[in-house]
């Protein structure tokens, strides 16, 4: 079984639609209980596309289909009675689980605590399926500068500032030429729930875990960092005492609060 946040991440991971990930996962089931069986494990030759990236080439593209050669057409009849018997035992044993309870603000959900429900006009906003903001249950760090580089300006793929572009800002953070360490890279590195897809939030983002902030708890009454760079030597922080936003030293020691999305 697998459930729709591992889709989602995996989708996101491999750059194809989650429709892709879910084909992937029941290739992979078919591929795991063939293996098991004595029969087809002697005389079924696994060929094609899927073979080489299962195979040989994790990275090669991903295929729809299972390309098998027999050794004899005579017993095909045995082939066709085993292969419906094992793909009955998946559709009766495995499912994907897509949101199968609505979640709200508080939640422990994903890793952490539910911070914040997309809506209408949000990026990755979902009529059907249910998305949000996902905050880390505790801090991870308590004053850590932005970033070890604090005199060059990374540009617009680290300047978003909507709901939505967190990510992406804390990717070009960690990607700067000369960059060791940093609040972006302390949440990148972040596993909490075993999930490995966390982020330093954006100033929009960053503002939905401080309405939430007696909700999700755990934060201090300090500055915590956004994502959202200004310049060559400021980004944005918050005061979780007061709210105030403002554009702070990138070498200031703010605190630190990882988030992902569901």
């Amino acid at each position: 079984m697998i459930d729709y946040l591992q889709v989602q991440r995996l989708a996101l991971k491999n750059n194809v639609s989650p429709e892709i990930i879910e084909k992937d996962y029941f290739i992979e089931l078919i591929l795991f209980y063939f293996s098991k069986d004595n029969f087809l494990d002697e005389k079924f030759v696994f060929r094609g596309g899927t073979a080489l990236k299962k195979v040989y080439f994790p990275e090669y593209r991903f295929s729809e289909d299972l390309d098998f050669v027999i050794d004899s057409k005579k017993e095909i009849k045995i082939y066709q009675e085993i292969i419906i018997e094992i793909l009955q035992k998946i559709s009766s044993k495995c499912e994907v689980i897509v949101n199968p309870v609505p979640v709200a603000i508080g939640d422990s959900y994903g890793g952490g605590i539910v911070a914040y429900i997309l809506q209408s006009g949000d990026d990755g906003y979902d009529l059907n399926v249910q998305h949000g903001l996902i905050a880390a249950a505790v801090d991870q760090s308590d004053g850590t500068a932005w970033s070890n580089i604090d005199n060059t300006e990374i540009g617009t793929t680290a300047q978003g500032i909507v709901i939505g572009t967190g990510q992406a800002n804390t990717d070009a953070i960690i990607g700067q030429a000369g960059h060791t360490a940093s609040a972006a890279k302390l949440c990148k590195d972040y596993a909490g729930g075993g999930m490995t897809d966390w982020f330093l939030p954006s100033k929009d983002e960053l503002n939905q875990l401080y309405a939430q902030k007696a909700v999700v708890g755990g934060f201090a009454d300090s500055y915590y960092w956004s994502s959202s760079e200004d310049n060559d030597n400021s980004a944005c922080g918050q005061s979780f005492s007061s709210g105030g936003q403002g554009d702070y030293p990138k070498d200031y020691d703010f605190r630190v609060r990882a988030v992902r999305f569901f």
